[in-house]
Protein backbone atom coordinates (compact mmCIF):
# COMPACT_ATOMS: atom_id res chain seq x y z
CA UNK A 1 0.00 0.00 0.00
CA UNK A 2 2.78 2.43 0.95
CA UNK A 3 4.60 1.61 -2.27
CA UNK A 4 1.51 2.49 -4.32
CA UNK A 5 1.10 5.82 -2.50
CA UNK A 6 4.77 6.69 -3.02
CA UNK A 7 4.56 5.70 -6.68
CA UNK A 8 1.41 7.79 -7.11
CA UNK A 9 3.10 10.80 -5.46
CA UNK A 10 6.15 10.43 -7.69
CA UNK A 11 3.97 10.28 -10.80
CA UNK A 12 2.03 13.33 -9.62
CA UNK A 13 5.27 15.23 -8.97
CA UNK A 14 6.57 14.26 -12.41
CA UNK A 15 3.32 15.40 -14.02
CA UNK A 16 3.34 18.77 -12.20
CA UNK A 17 6.97 19.40 -13.18
CA UNK A 18 6.19 18.63 -16.79
CA UNK A 19 3.33 21.12 -16.76
CA UNK A 20 5.51 23.80 -15.15
CA UNK A 21 8.21 23.33 -17.78
CA UNK A 22 6.26 21.84 -20.64
CA UNK A 23 8.99 22.71 -23.11
CA UNK A 24 12.02 20.53 -23.01
CA UNK A 25 15.22 22.20 -21.89
CA UNK A 26 17.20 23.36 -24.90
CA UNK A 27 20.60 24.99 -25.11
CA UNK A 28 20.15 28.28 -26.96
CA UNK A 29 23.65 29.73 -26.55
CA UNK A 30 27.12 28.97 -25.23
CA UNK A 31 29.68 31.31 -23.73
CA UNK A 32 32.89 29.31 -23.98
CA UNK A 33 31.76 26.11 -22.20
CA UNK A 34 28.94 27.67 -20.16
CA UNK A 35 25.45 27.12 -21.48
CA UNK A 36 22.36 29.31 -21.62
CA UNK A 37 19.04 27.50 -21.94
CA UNK A 38 15.52 28.39 -23.00
CA UNK A 39 14.62 28.22 -19.28
CA UNK A 40 17.18 30.96 -18.55
CA UNK A 41 15.63 33.06 -21.30
CA UNK A 42 12.14 32.49 -19.89
CA UNK A 43 13.31 33.48 -16.38
CA UNK A 44 14.97 36.61 -17.75
CA UNK A 45 11.70 37.52 -19.45
CA UNK A 46 9.59 36.84 -16.32
CA UNK A 47 12.05 38.80 -14.17
CA UNK A 48 11.79 41.75 -16.54
CA UNK A 49 8.00 41.65 -16.30
CA UNK A 50 8.19 41.40 -12.52
CA UNK A 51 10.65 44.28 -12.07
CA UNK A 52 9.10 46.57 -14.68
CA UNK A 53 5.53 45.72 -13.61
CA UNK A 54 4.56 45.54 -17.27
CA UNK A 55 3.71 42.88 -19.81
CA UNK A 56 5.93 42.51 -22.83
CA UNK A 57 5.32 40.71 -26.10
CA UNK A 58 8.14 38.17 -26.32
CA UNK A 59 8.87 38.74 -30.00
CA UNK A 60 12.18 38.08 -31.76
CA UNK A 61 13.60 41.51 -30.86
CA UNK A 62 12.75 41.07 -27.16
CA UNK A 63 14.21 37.54 -27.15
CA UNK A 64 17.43 38.87 -28.67
CA UNK A 65 17.65 41.63 -26.04
CA UNK A 66 17.13 39.13 -23.20
CA UNK A 67 19.62 36.71 -24.74
CA UNK A 68 22.24 39.47 -25.02
CA UNK A 69 21.67 40.30 -21.37
CA UNK A 70 22.16 36.64 -20.39
CA UNK A 71 25.32 36.40 -22.51
CA UNK A 72 26.78 39.55 -20.93
CA UNK A 73 25.90 38.24 -17.47
CA UNK A 74 27.64 34.93 -18.20
CA UNK A 75 30.75 36.70 -19.49
CA UNK A 76 30.94 38.73 -16.28
CA UNK A 77 30.48 35.59 -14.14
CA UNK A 78 33.21 33.79 -16.07
CA UNK A 79 35.58 36.74 -15.82
CA UNK A 80 34.96 37.12 -12.08
CA UNK A 81 36.15 33.53 -11.54
CA UNK A 82 39.67 34.76 -12.36
CA UNK A 83 39.65 37.16 -9.42
CA UNK A 84 39.07 36.81 -5.70
CA UNK A 85 36.13 39.17 -5.26
CA UNK A 86 34.00 38.37 -2.22
CA UNK A 87 30.95 40.15 -0.94
CA UNK A 88 29.19 38.97 2.20
CA UNK A 89 25.86 37.25 1.64
CA UNK A 90 24.00 39.56 4.04
CA UNK A 91 25.18 42.62 2.05
CA UNK A 92 23.90 41.05 -1.17
CA UNK A 93 20.57 40.20 0.48
CA UNK A 94 20.27 43.81 1.69
CA UNK A 95 20.84 45.04 -1.86
CA UNK A 96 18.30 42.55 -3.24
CA UNK A 97 15.74 43.70 -0.68
CA UNK A 98 16.49 47.37 -1.35
CA UNK A 99 15.95 46.88 -5.09
CA UNK A 100 12.73 44.96 -4.49
CA UNK A 101 11.49 47.60 -2.03
CA UNK A 102 12.13 50.31 -4.63
CA UNK A 103 9.86 48.31 -6.96
CA UNK A 104 7.14 48.00 -4.27
CA UNK A 105 7.82 44.30 -3.97
CA UNK A 106 9.54 41.80 -1.70
CA UNK A 107 11.54 38.57 -1.70
CA UNK A 108 8.49 36.38 -1.03
CA UNK A 109 6.87 37.47 -4.28
CA UNK A 110 10.01 36.52 -6.21
CA UNK A 111 10.23 33.20 -4.37
CA UNK A 112 6.60 32.43 -5.29
CA UNK A 113 7.54 32.95 -8.94
CA UNK A 114 10.62 30.75 -8.50
CA UNK A 115 12.83 33.69 -9.52
CA UNK A 116 14.56 34.63 -6.27
CA UNK A 117 17.79 32.64 -6.81
CA UNK A 118 17.94 33.84 -10.41
CA UNK A 119 17.62 37.48 -9.29
CA UNK A 120 20.04 36.99 -6.38
CA UNK A 121 22.64 35.64 -8.82
CA UNK A 122 22.19 38.70 -11.06
CA UNK A 123 22.61 41.14 -8.16
CA UNK A 124 25.59 39.26 -6.73
CA UNK A 125 27.38 39.22 -10.09
CA UNK A 126 26.76 42.93 -10.69
CA UNK A 127 27.97 43.84 -7.19
CA UNK A 128 31.14 41.79 -7.65
CA UNK A 129 31.66 43.26 -11.11
CA UNK A 130 31.46 46.83 -9.78
CA UNK A 131 33.94 45.91 -7.06
CA UNK A 132 36.30 44.42 -9.67
CA UNK A 133 36.16 47.60 -11.78
CA UNK A 134 36.70 49.70 -8.65
CA UNK A 135 39.81 47.68 -7.72
CA UNK A 136 41.24 47.59 -11.23
CA UNK A 137 40.80 51.30 -11.92
CA UNK A 138 41.13 52.69 -8.39
CA UNK A 139 43.93 55.12 -9.28
CA UNK A 140 42.14 56.39 -12.37
CA UNK A 141 38.90 56.95 -10.46
CA UNK A 142 40.33 59.72 -8.33
CA UNK A 143 38.60 63.04 -8.91
CA UNK A 144 40.36 66.36 -9.37
CA UNK A 145 38.79 68.27 -6.48
CA UNK A 146 39.94 71.57 -8.01
CA UNK A 147 37.72 70.88 -11.04
CA UNK A 148 34.82 70.06 -8.74
CA UNK A 149 35.48 73.27 -6.77
CA UNK A 150 35.38 75.24 -10.04
CA UNK A 151 32.00 73.67 -10.87
CA UNK A 152 30.77 74.68 -7.42
CA UNK A 153 32.06 78.23 -7.93
CA UNK A 154 30.36 78.41 -11.33
CA UNK A 155 27.10 77.39 -9.68
CA UNK A 156 25.19 80.56 -8.91
CA UNK A 157 23.37 78.96 -5.97
CA UNK A 158 25.11 80.21 -2.85
CA UNK A 159 23.51 77.49 -0.73
CA UNK A 160 25.76 74.74 -2.11
CA UNK A 161 26.23 72.51 0.94
CA UNK A 162 28.95 70.03 1.84
CA UNK A 163 26.45 67.29 0.97
CA UNK A 164 25.94 68.81 -2.49
CA UNK A 165 29.72 68.93 -2.92
CA UNK A 166 30.06 65.25 -1.93
CA UNK A 167 27.20 64.32 -4.26
CA UNK A 168 28.96 66.09 -7.12
CA UNK A 169 32.19 64.17 -6.42
CA UNK A 170 30.23 60.89 -6.28
CA UNK A 171 28.53 61.77 -9.59
CA UNK A 172 31.89 62.46 -11.26
CA UNK A 173 33.29 59.16 -9.94
CA UNK A 174 30.25 57.28 -11.19
CA UNK A 175 30.68 58.81 -14.66
CA UNK A 176 34.29 57.62 -14.75
CA UNK A 177 33.26 54.19 -13.41
CA UNK A 178 30.68 53.82 -16.18
CA UNK A 179 33.30 54.59 -18.85
CA UNK A 180 35.89 52.16 -17.42
CA UNK A 181 33.20 49.54 -16.86
CA UNK A 182 32.02 49.62 -20.48
CA UNK A 183 35.53 49.89 -21.92
CA UNK A 184 36.87 46.96 -19.90
CA UNK A 185 33.80 44.82 -20.62
CA UNK A 186 34.09 45.47 -24.37
CA UNK A 187 37.77 44.46 -24.24
CA UNK A 188 37.28 41.21 -22.33
CA UNK A 189 34.19 40.23 -24.32
CA UNK A 190 36.50 39.63 -27.29
CA UNK A 191 38.18 36.81 -25.31
CA UNK A 192 34.96 34.80 -25.06
CA UNK A 193 33.60 32.52 -27.73
CA UNK A 194 29.87 33.19 -27.92
CA UNK A 195 27.89 30.71 -29.95
CA UNK A 196 24.17 31.37 -30.40
CA UNK A 197 22.59 28.05 -31.29
CA UNK A 198 18.97 29.10 -31.48
CA UNK A 199 16.96 32.31 -31.48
Amino acid sequence: MKTKVILLLLLLLYFVNNIAYSKKIEIIAKVNNDIITNIDLYKEYKLYEFISKSKLNLDLQAKQRFLNSLINHQIKKSELKKYNINIKRDIIIKRVNLILKSKNSNADELKNLNLYNFFYDRVETEMKWVELIRKMFRKRLSINTKEVQNKVTENTDKNFSKQDYNNLIRLEKNKKMAVYNQTYFNEIKLNYLVNVLQK
